[in-house]
């Protein structure tokens, strides 16, 4: 039966539509009404049911801005590592006495490293250790050589993703009394670390179906990801979608076409921002619908192009978009130009490095009006050569003349 606390909480909030997660979160912050700090989590449903495979995550992350909580670390290493493990804040360090103790149910303890040295004795206790998820893992970064490294990654806020047979993803991004910034890259880095295992997994269609955002003893929000999820679209939404597109392509002078997979949603977001700054539009976009939009524009040659994980830069200055593209992708192997079309003309790859080595109309000024001033500045420079060199020549010859 609901308590009093959660009978003031705002009702179907399920049923509302997606926000991104920057307006949720103070939203999810204001309905946390309990007397102690709680949790902020997030519940991802994953496309994991393929047709000739199954997907399964898991992994660990890394969260900058932390967990609020504090982690019993266990360390079973070498005698000669164990002032390392120690050092590094450790809990408990031991060695075969502690094998010992753990294969007798001693499990007082949320984390256990190991060294590869040790994982042999430890590997015949996964009956003990496995159904508490407690079994180091290389793979997760807890059986590892460096102890100290493992040891500072589990306390300073490391987090493991792992879906259930459902396809169903829980992980806290923090507590109520963190900053929003904070909880903005723990989220990020979430994001981060499912973008890259979806390009580890062969994957037909989006990963991510559906995010939610909630608090310990609160009610949940739907969020609104980055990318469009045409799948979740209404017929009238999808056909706003191409019309907006289609608006576009026919309107842009210069259009970019990118791939980017391996690219972190923390790289995308700095990429648009460079952008924006040129009042360049970066768009994700989804292949499908997008050559839709194509078909009477344009720019329908470059309907071939959408293949794979696709974004769009649209603008009016194509040097400039090909430019930051180029610069970016020289820092970021994983971004590739593969096409586009200024002012008409359709661009294959090596199209587009040219345009992108070409100067912009303000340089090009510049480059102008250097030329027409380097004559009369060449002209300067001799005229005051001459007038220094004769003013040398006059007192040379001030000195020689004799006194009366």
């Amino acid at each position: 039966m609901p308590s009093k606390r959660y009978k003031k909480l705002p009702e179907k909030t399920k049923d509302l539509n997606a926000e991104v997660i920057e307006k949720l979160l103070p939203e999810v912050k204001k309905n946390c009404t309990t007397k102690f700090d709680e949790s902020l989590d997030l519940s991802f449903q994953i496309n994991n049911k393929q047709k000739k495979s199954e997907v399964n995550i898991r992994t660990v992350v890394n969260l900058p801005g932390g967990t609020g909580k504090k982690v019993k670390v266990a360390v079973v290493c070498e005698d000669n590592k164990a002032q390392e493990a120690k050092d590094a804040g450790a809990d408990i360090v031991g060695s075969d006495e502690f094998v010992e103790k753990i294969k007798g149910g001693e499990l007082n303890f949320e984390k256990l490293i190991c060294t590869p040295g040790m994982m042999i004795k430890l590997s015949k206790l996964g009956k003990v250790l496995g159904p508490k998820g407690l079994m180091p893992n290389p793979k997760l970064g807890s059986v590892s050589e460096n102890i100290k490294e493992a040891v500072t990654n589990a306390k300073s806020g490391q987090v493991e993703i792992r879906n259930d047979k459902d396809g169903n993803i829980g992980v806290s991004i923090g507590k109520k009394s963190f900053h929003d910034d904070q909880l903005l890259k723990n989220f990020h880095a979430i994001l981060d670390a499912l973008e890259k295992e979806k390009s580890n997994n062969t994957l037909k269609g989006d990963l991510i179906k559906n995010t939610f955002v909630t608090s310990s003893m609160g009610v949940s929000y739907k969020v609104k990801l980055g990318k469009v999820d045409i799948i979740m679209l209404t017929k009238e939404q999808k056909k706003n979608y191409i019309s907006e597109m289609t608006t576009q392509f026919e309107n842009s002078k210069a259009v970019m076409v990118t791939h980017y997979q391996g690219l972190t949603m923390t790289q995308l977001d700095e990429l648009r921002a460079k952008m924006r700054e040129h009042g360049i539009i970066f768009k994700i976009t989804k292949n499908r619908i997008t050559k839709l939009a194509l078909e009477k524009t344009k720019c329908k040659d470059l309907s071939n192009l959408f293949t794979g994980p696709t974004a769009v830069a649209f603008g009016e200055d194509a040097i400039m978009s090909a430019r930051i593209l180029s610069k970016f992708a020289k820092d970021n192997e994983n971004l590739k130009l593969i096409g586009g079309i200024m002012d008409n003309e359709v661009l294959d790859q090596a199209g587009v490095q040219n345009v992108a080595s070409l100067p912009t109309l303000d340089e090009a000024r510049a480059n102008i009006v250097g030329i027409l001033n380097a004559p009369a500045s060449k002209l300067v420079s001799i005229l005051l050569a001459y007038s220094e060199k004769m003013s040398s020549l006059s007192a040379e010859n001030s000195e020689t003349q004799p006194k009366e």
